[in-house]
């Protein structure tokens, strides 16, 4: 869809269903609308960002509440930095039983909200990323993963498991040290990410048990900074 006026363009999709209502089910035909506006990137392929007057709907910022959960956490106004490190002195990405893992709980979400952050990684080994509607120890939930050692934004249920018609993924360039802006939808059950206005990846979470929303940091040092939580007004 293009506006000839304001010379923007839009692509429009569905959000598809997953069998049984459950994270886990199988994808099904239809789903929910989603909308995208379309960015050109400068080697002329096409990207996508959050259609601006969606943003602008969620203008009600809701307070955080931060609480450690696992590893050790440095709290600065609203930026949250920690470093969790291999147990196992390797270069390749530990498996989850060898891996170190810190967590931080911010608050409890609502229905229907925007998040948004900047998160920064000092190496390409780990990953870093978010846990949305999991209960309170933050086991379970779906993850929002960076990872560095990929070069990859991917969607999986806590804890990880790589399971067969379970994850989502788009490529993401990463450099250790940059900040990367990660921006989120979520609508009931439909989740959409955005990363540095340029790459978007769209979900279903339908496990929101105690619908809790924290922060991981695994096998790498990484720190969230501009955290901000916003219901619609």
């Amino acid at each position: 869809i293009a506006n000839k006026s304001e010379q923007e363009h839009y692509i429009i999709g569905w959000i598809s269903r997953r069998d049984r209502n459950l994270d886990s089910g199988h994808w099904r035909w239809g789903g929910q609308l989603v909308a995208h506006r379309l960015v050109q990137r400068p080697d002329g392929t096409l990207g996508a960002r959050m259609v601006d007057s969606v943003r602008a709907a969620f203008a009600r910022e809701l307070a955080l509440e931060p609480e450690r959960v696992a590893g050790e956490w440095s709290i600065t106004g609203k930026s949250y930095a920690s470093r969790a490190t291999s147990r196992r002195p390797n270069t390749a990405p530990a498996p989850l039983k060898d891996s170190s893992r810190s967590l931080l709980r911010l608050r409890t979400l609502p229905e229907r909200c925007l998040f948004g952050m900047t998160v920064t990684m000092s190496s390409h080994t780990g990953t870093a990323g978010l846990l949305l509607g999991g209960d309170s120890r933050l086991d379970t939930g779906l993850e929002v993963r960076l990872e560095g050692f990929r070069k990859s934004l991917r969607l999986t249920n806590a804890p990880d498991q790589y399971r067969v018609n379970q994850e989502l993924e788009r490529p993401l360039p990463f450099k250790p040290g940059a900040p990367v802006r990660v921006a989120g939808l979520i609508d009931n059950n439909c989740l959409t990410i955005y990363v540095d206005d340029n790459v978007a990846l769209s979900g279903r979470i339908y496990d929101r048990r105690d619908n809790v929303f924290g922060v991981f940091v695994q096998d790498t040092e990484a720190e969230f900074s501009n955290i901000s939580i916003k219901a619609i007004r």
